[in-house]
Protein backbone atom coordinates (compact mmCIF):
# COMPACT_ATOMS: atom_id res chain seq x y z
CA UNK A 1 0.00 0.00 0.00
CA UNK A 2 2.76 2.29 1.07
CA UNK A 3 4.87 1.28 -1.75
CA UNK A 4 1.98 1.90 -4.70
CA UNK A 5 1.24 5.16 -2.47
CA UNK A 6 4.68 6.73 -3.18
CA UNK A 7 4.79 5.69 -6.99
CA UNK A 8 1.70 7.39 -7.40
CA UNK A 9 3.03 11.04 -6.24
CA UNK A 10 6.35 10.23 -7.99
CA UNK A 11 4.31 9.79 -10.93
CA UNK A 12 2.06 12.34 -10.43
CA UNK A 13 5.31 15.21 -10.03
CA UNK A 14 6.56 13.65 -12.94
CA UNK A 15 3.66 14.01 -15.18
CA UNK A 16 2.92 17.60 -13.20
CA UNK A 17 6.92 18.66 -13.97
CA UNK A 18 6.64 17.50 -17.59
CA UNK A 19 3.17 18.94 -18.51
CA UNK A 20 3.14 22.30 -16.60
CA UNK A 21 6.23 24.25 -17.99
CA UNK A 22 4.97 27.59 -18.06
CA UNK A 23 4.80 28.04 -13.97
CA UNK A 24 8.06 28.08 -12.22
CA UNK A 25 6.02 27.58 -9.31
CA UNK A 26 3.82 24.64 -10.06
CA UNK A 27 7.38 22.99 -11.60
CA UNK A 28 8.25 23.60 -8.01
CA UNK A 29 5.27 21.90 -6.30
CA UNK A 30 5.95 19.07 -8.79
CA UNK A 31 9.13 18.56 -7.53
CA UNK A 32 8.43 18.71 -3.85
CA UNK A 33 5.42 15.76 -4.85
CA UNK A 34 8.26 13.59 -6.29
CA UNK A 35 10.41 13.93 -3.80
CA UNK A 36 7.55 12.86 -0.78
CA UNK A 37 7.09 10.32 -3.21
CA UNK A 38 10.94 9.03 -3.02
CA UNK A 39 10.64 9.32 1.03
CA UNK A 40 7.68 7.52 1.10
CA UNK A 41 9.76 4.46 -0.90
CA UNK A 42 12.56 4.88 1.08
CA UNK A 43 10.30 4.51 4.06
CA UNK A 44 8.33 1.31 2.84
CA UNK A 45 12.15 -0.07 2.35
CA UNK A 46 12.68 0.89 5.99
CA UNK A 47 9.55 -1.48 7.08
CA UNK A 48 9.81 -4.18 4.52
CA UNK A 49 13.90 -4.62 5.27
CA UNK A 50 13.08 -3.69 9.02
CA UNK A 51 16.28 -1.51 8.39
CA UNK A 52 17.41 1.55 9.95
CA UNK A 53 19.54 3.25 6.83
CA UNK A 54 16.43 3.50 4.89
CA UNK A 55 15.16 5.56 7.74
CA UNK A 56 18.44 7.71 7.44
CA UNK A 57 17.57 8.67 3.95
CA UNK A 58 13.89 9.14 3.85
CA UNK A 59 15.16 12.12 6.67
CA UNK A 60 17.80 13.10 4.15
CA UNK A 61 15.25 13.45 1.36
CA UNK A 62 12.73 15.16 3.58
CA UNK A 63 15.53 18.08 4.54
CA UNK A 64 16.69 18.22 0.60
CA UNK A 65 12.91 19.03 -0.11
CA UNK A 66 12.94 21.77 2.85
CA UNK A 67 15.99 23.52 2.07
CA UNK A 68 15.25 23.19 -1.70
CA UNK A 69 11.76 25.14 -1.14
CA UNK A 70 14.09 27.47 0.92
CA UNK A 71 16.13 28.65 -1.95
CA UNK A 72 13.26 27.89 -4.51
CA UNK A 73 11.05 30.65 -2.51
CA UNK A 74 14.50 33.01 -2.34
CA UNK A 75 14.53 32.37 -6.49
CA UNK A 76 10.72 33.30 -6.69
CA UNK A 77 11.22 36.44 -5.21
CA UNK A 78 13.92 37.72 -7.23
CA UNK A 79 12.47 36.23 -10.54
CA UNK A 80 9.29 38.39 -9.46
CA UNK A 81 11.03 41.50 -8.80
CA UNK A 82 13.03 41.18 -11.99
CA UNK A 83 10.73 40.28 -14.20
CA UNK A 84 7.06 41.12 -12.67
CA UNK A 85 5.94 37.20 -12.94
CA UNK A 86 6.46 34.00 -12.58
CA UNK A 87 6.10 32.55 -16.18
CA UNK A 88 8.80 31.00 -17.72
CA UNK A 89 8.17 31.69 -21.16
CA UNK A 90 8.44 35.09 -22.23
CA UNK A 91 8.68 36.74 -26.30
CA UNK A 92 12.38 37.25 -27.35
CA UNK A 93 11.55 41.38 -27.47
CA UNK A 94 10.50 41.31 -24.28
CA UNK A 95 13.95 39.45 -22.42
Amino acid sequence: MIFQLGLVLFTIGMVGYLVNRKSILFMLIALEIMLLGIAFLFLFLSLYFNDLLSLNYALYVLVLAGSEAAVGLGLFISFYRRRGSLATSYPVNQL
